[in-house]
C-alpha cells in the first residue's frame, strides 16, 4: 500500500489512490503503547504530511477541517450507496486522532492548524459548540449533533 508518499487507503477500488485522516491510527496506537514504530517513522511522518495537504490544506483552504478521504484534485466522491456519507465529510473524532499523530511526530505546526481549524469551525463559526456533531463537510451541512463519540 505505501506509495512513496502516503499509504492507499485500499489496493484496489474507488478510494485507492486517497488518503485517509486516520489511516494510520494502529501505528500511532501501538506506539502509545510502548510497542515502538511498527513502521517506519519517516514513512508516517511523510504520510501524514501528504494526508495534510491532501485532506486538510486542499479541502476549503483548511479551514473545516481533515475530510476523512481525499486524493490530490479530488474532493467530492459521487454517491454510490451511503458510503459516500462519510468520505465526504470532516468526521470529528477522526480528525482529532490525526492532531494527535502529528504532535506524536513532531510535526507541531500542523497539529496546531489542524486544531485551530476544528475549535474556530466548531466555537467561532458554525453555533455547533454546544451540540457537537459527528461530522460536517464545507457546505455547512452536518450530521448527528450532540455525538457522544466526540464530545
Amino acid at each position: 500500500l505505501w506509495q512513496g508518499e502516503a499509504y492507499r487507503t485500499n489496493s484496489e477500488g474507488k478510494y485507492r489512490d486517497a488518503t485517509m485522516a486516520d489511516a494510520l491510527i494502529g501505528i500511532y496506537c501501538a506506539r502509545r503503547s510502548g510497542l515502538g514504530d511498527l513502521i517506519a517513522s519517516d514513512r508516517v511522518q511523510r504520510h501524514l504530511a501528504t494526508t495534510v495537504r491532501n485532506n486538510f490544506r486542499n479541502y476549503g483552504n483548511g479551514e473545516f477541517g481533515p475530510l476523512l478521504v481525499a486524493e490530490p484534485g479530488r474532493h467530492r466522491y459521487g454517491k454510490d450507496g451511503g458510503e459516500e456519507l462519510q468520505v465526504n465529510e470532516v468526521l470529528l473524532g477522526s480528525a482529532w486522532v490525526l492532531v494527535a499523530m502529528l504532535a506524536e511526530y513532531g510535526m507541531k505546526s500542523d497539529a496546531h492548524a489542524v486544531a485551530e481549524s476544528l475549535t474556530s469551525h466548531l466555537y467561532q463559526r458554525s453555533g455547533l459548540q454546544f451540540r457537537t456533531p459527528a461530522a460536517w463537510d464545507s457546505e455547512g451541512q452536518f450530521r448527528a449533533p450532540i455525538n457522544m463519540r466526540v464530545l
